[in-house]
């Protein structure tokens, strides 16, 4: 299984098509740090949230975008930089899916 951990989000590979997205800054017995699913669908990235409501899926072109879509303002918004913060993490998660 593969993890990749870019900031506070954790990417874990659950298949080569299926992957699980937590918040790294949540204590893993912690239920709240599930931020959501994204699944590969043909050309297409389907991203199931769990947080604010379970069953709420959106798609995408590609997993980066998806990945993207989960990050709220909380998680960069504390550190300084954060538009290097956000750059740095783009640049992460292409080497990821890429």
């Amino acid at each position: 299984m593969t993890t990749l951990h870019v900031d506070a989000l954790e990417v874990i590979a659950l298949s080569d098509h299926e992957w699980r997205v937590c918040d790294g800054r949540i204590d893993a017995a912690d239920a709240r740090r599930l931020l959501g699913y994204v699944e590969r669908q043909g050309d297409t990235y389907e991203l199931l949230r769990m947080s604010p409501t379970p069953g709420v899926c959106r798609h995408f072109d590609c997993l980066s975008a998806a990945l993207e879509d989960l990050i709220t303002p909380d998680i960069t918004a504390s550190r300084a930089g954060a538009s290097g913060v956000r750059e740095r993490r783009s640049r992460a998660l292409m080497r990821f899916v890429g």
